[in-house]
């Protein structure tokens, strides 16, 4: 699925929150079944557009974009913590009028979705975790740098380069650092990633914010709720992340009672739901199916 073709499916919902923009292929409910996607920072509802072509004839597909991605704008009211997004994420669901919902979570999408599984494991079915931020792994080693010039809101002159420099955004941006092969990734898709992030000083100062909003502490006191999570829960993890090494995938497996075995896809990166969504898709209806 292309990105205009993706565009067919949008909503907005005016949630407690905020507004919210998010994607949805079933939204008069004829499906019994309904998967909710939930990306990281520096991307959007757009990393899954592939994976929802191939899931849609199985089950209702849900991918929100966070605040101050895609088209769900942020303001300076708003909550980015972990808690925060989590509530968001409760809110969304009760919008859309589902008792149960398969969770898939990537990146930071995954810190948010392990928050809202401790918080409302009755709205869960299940529970899919990707390459995401896990315990005390938040921010990863090699995207410090990046948290720290937030810190000092010094963003905004590297987000303008990327954007005025099409080869920059496949060579430089820490999006690209999540494919195996950035330099095969449309400018196009590089441009709906990155220009609602740092299209003006305003939303670039947001996601600085939202970047320094998310805390390590508090992903570490979610352990002791997730060794009772009582979810089926299923764990597909690319092996040669530069964010999220393998070692975190057995951390939440040794953890969560119900995780079943840890889908490895060699040489894959964090966003493998994109560049190698067949495989994801794969691995993600078998769990659901099994279930």
């Amino acid at each position: 699925m292309d990105i205009k073709a993706l565009e067919s499916y949008r909503l907005r919902a005016s949630l407690p929150y905020g507004e919210i923009s998010y994607i949805d292929t079933d939204p008069h409910g004829s499906q019994s079944r309904v998967a909710l996607f939930v990306h990281g920072v520096g991307v959007n509802s757009l990393l899954w557009r592939k994976a929802i072509q191939q899931l849609k004839p199985h089950t209702r597909c849900v991918a929100v974009d966070l605040p101050i991605h895609g088209y769900s704008p942020g303001t300076d009211k708003q909550d980015y913590s972990l808690p925060g997004l989590a509530g968001m994420l409760e809110q969304l669901v009760e919008e859309l009028g589902v008792d149960q919902i398969d969770l898939v979570g990537n990146d930071s999408g995954g810190a948010i979705a392990q928050t809202f599984a401790v918080r409302r494991p009755d709205l869960l079915r299940s529970f899919v975790l990707t390459n995401c931020d896990v315990h005390s792994n938040l921010p990863p080693e090699c995207f410090k740098e990046t948290v720290e010039r937030a810190h000092h809101n010094q963003l905004w002159e590297p987000g303008q380069m990327l954007l005025s420099n099409p080869e920059a955004m496949s060579k430089f941006s820490e999006v690209a650092k999540g494919y195996e092969k950035p330099e095969l990734v449309s400018i196009d898709l590089y441009r709906a990633f990155l220009t609602p992030i740092f299209g003006t000083r305003e939303s670039c100062t947001l996601f600085e914010r939202m970047l320094t909003s998310l805390k390590a502490a508090d992903l570490i006191a979610l352990e002791p709720e997730l060794r009772k999570l009582d979810v089926p829960t299923k764990l597909i993890w690319g092996t040669e992340d530069v964010f999220f090494e393998i070692e975190w995938a057995h951390w939440l497996k040794d953890r969560l009672p119900h995780a079943r075995d840890i889908t490895w896809l060699p040489g894959a990166k964090l966003f493998f739901p994109d560049e190698r969504s067949d495989e994801f898709v794969n691995a993600a209806l078998g769990f659901w199916q099994s279930i």
